[in-house]
């Protein structure tokens, strides 16, 4: 996870609670190897491109393309960093 998770197990609620500072662990900006793009390497593709890796998935094969579409251009429009992804291309 990339921080130090602290475990609270009893008799009371659940807390999730994470001690320290919180990184996030990201992967290359450009595929590796040949590999299909994942994750944020999409955002660096154009969109068009993006959701057909996304659609041709198998665990996305059910899934409805222009809704696919729908949500990477809510994405790429009010995500802060969509922006900085757009720039690294």
């Amino acid at each position: 996870m990339g921080a130090k998770v602290v475990d609270f197990s009893g008799g009371r609620p659940y807390v999730f609670k994470v001690h320290g500072q919180i990184c996030h662990r990201t992967s290359h900006i450009q595929s590796v190897n040949g590999q299909a793009p994942q994750y944020a390497q999409l955002y660096v593709i154009d969109s068009t491109q993006a959701t057909e890796i996304r659609v041709n998935h198998p665990a996305n094969e059910k899934c409805n393309i222009r809704i696919l579409d729908q949500i990477d251009l809510f994405f790429r429009q009010h995500n802060r960093l969509s922006d900085t992804y757009r720039m690294l291309r």
